[in-house]
Order: structure tokens, then C-alpha cells, then sequence
């Protein structure tokens, strides 16, 4: 469940033309499950920025964890983890990892990313060269090494570097391209600006925000035809504060609950 809510955010490679957050932030989300009228609270999500180093190069540490709660574990338990090492003033990543536990499922996805050229003559871009490893049922899979000219990225880098997309980029894109890169390769998806929206949060905290409709990958989770709302904060942190997606069966909802250690 809390991977869900993680995974569903993507970018492009849309300029960064600043960094909205800062290491020291910490943002937690409350995950909740819907079904017809009746609301569960699941679990909890946690994202984390520190400060780090990848061969020589200062890098940012962006970390989300999440998983369900005690009462929850016993119909389905969840701990997913996803980190990803990337340069701290453009957000290109070197380094990204999620690890899964879902049920009985366990799995672990790991891309490492190189700056290239990519084809010849006067063809040649630059672009990616991106080599992934998969674990699944405690065996790794054979490496499988990619060239694109497309920034799509690991999960964990994308939904930092959606806040770091110029405002009038956003809004003015109808839609937005997004390439975004999944254990099994890279996808493309939309993002639509609906318009502007006030939610209420707990205890009738008021933000006001940008509502953005995602579609998303067809798949196990989700059917064809599905989209995620999302709901960006207006402001220079331009934080997620909700996020609703459904699934084969209900929906699921990711609830903004606090930060701390915010750059703005």
C-alpha cells in the first residue's frame, strides 16, 4: 500500500531550476484504503532527505519508507523501502534502489545511471546509459544495460524532481509527458493540470493547491483508463499534500501529516 502512494508520482526531465527542499526535511503522510463508504487507516509513509557522497560527489539521500500498521499487517503486510542517490543542484540521480515486501511477495530493484552520449554522427545526444538488476525469489537477474535520451527516472528521483518543475511549466503543459522508468523498463504517462483547489486536512488544516490528474501504467493494480488525483501545494516547497488513486478494488489515499526541518 504505502509503496503505491510512492510510486504513482513521476517528472520529466523538466528543468530544475531550483531545489524547493533542502537535507534535513522529513515529511510523514498517513495511508489510508477506501472501499464504498467505509475508510481504513493502513499505515504511515516517510520521506527523507540527508546529505551523502558517491564516488567523490556530494549527493543528496532521498529515502522513502512506508508500510501498513499493526491491525493491518494481519490481512496484508507491506514494508517497501526506496532510496536513490542524486546530484544535489541538478537532481540527475546516480544511484537508485526499491526495495518491496508486499505479502508473500518480496523484491528488489536496483539502477545505476552514467551521463553518455547516445547514438553517432550527427544523431548523437546526450542521454543515459542505465543498468538494472532485479531480485526476485532471492536470485538476481541478469543485468540488463539501456541507452536513452529520455531523464525518466527511478521512482524515489521522480517525485522529488516534481517539485522542482517551474510553476508556469506545470500549469501551461496540457499534458505533461512523462517518461518514468519501472523494474521492467520505461513507461509514459500524462499529467493533466485540472485547476486550483482548497482541501482540508487534520484538524481542519486548509491548504491551497494545485490539482493535477496522472494516468497511470495498466497493469496488476491498475485497470485501463485509471488516473491518480494529485494535489500540489501552492508555495516555494511545493510539497504533495494528497494523493488518491484507485485499484482493482477500492482506492487508496495518501494524507499529508507533518513535516520538519522544511527549507522555506
Amino acid at each position: 500500500m504505502a509503496f503505491l502512494i510512492m510510486s504513482l508520482i513521476s517528472t520529466s526531465g523538466a528543468r530544475c531550476q531550483k531545489i524547493p527542499f533542502q537535507a534535513g526535511e522529513k515529511l510523514t503522510y498517513s495511508l489510508w484504503y477506501n472501499l464504498g463508504f467505509l475508510w481504513l487507516s493502513v499505515g504511515n509513509a516517510y520521506f527523507d532527505v540527508t546529505e551523502g557522497n558517491h564516488a567523490g560527489h556530494p549527493t543528496y539521500i532521498l529515502t522513502a519508507s512506508g508500510g501498513t500498521g499493526p491491525s493491518y499487517d494481519k490481512i496484508f503486510s507491506v514494508r517497501d523501502t526506496l532510496r536513490s542517490e542524486v546530484d544535489p543542484n541538478t537532481l540527475f540521480p546516480f544511484w537508485g534502489n526499491k526495495h518491496a515486501h508486499e505479502g508473500k511477495w518480496h523484491g528488489n530493484d536496483e539502477f545505476s545511471y552514467q551521463r553518455v552520449m547516445v547514438g553517432e554522427g550527427d544523431t548523437a545526444a546526450l542521454g543515459w546509459k542505465i543498468n538494472t538488476r532485479l531480485k526476485r525469489k532471492g536470485v538476481y537477474t541478469s543485468d540488463v544495460t539501456e541507452f536513452t535520451t529520455n531523464d525518466g527516472f527511478d521512482i524515489i528521483t521522480s517525485v522529488y524532481r516534481l517539485r522542482c518543475i517551474p510553476e508556469e511549466e506545470l500549469l501551461a503543459a496540457n499534458p505533461m509527458v512523462i517518461p518514468m522508468r519501472l523494474d521492467d523498463g520505461e513507461y509514459t504517462i500524462n499529467l493533466y493540470y485540472i485547476g486550483d483547489e482548497t482541501i482540508k486536512l487534520h484538524k481542519g488544516e486548509k491548504w491551497d493547491c494545485h490539482l493535477f490528474h496522472m494516468t497511470l501504467v495498466e497493469g496488476t493494480v491498475f485497470k485501463k483508463g485509471d488516473y491518480m488525483k494529485i494535489w500540489l501545494a501552492k508555495g516555494e516547497d511545493c510539497m504533495p499534500v494528497q494523493i488518491e488513486a484507485p485499484i482493482i478494488l477500492g482506492s487508496v489515499k495518501g494524507i499529508f501529516k507533518e513535516a520538519s526541518g522544511i527549507k522555506h
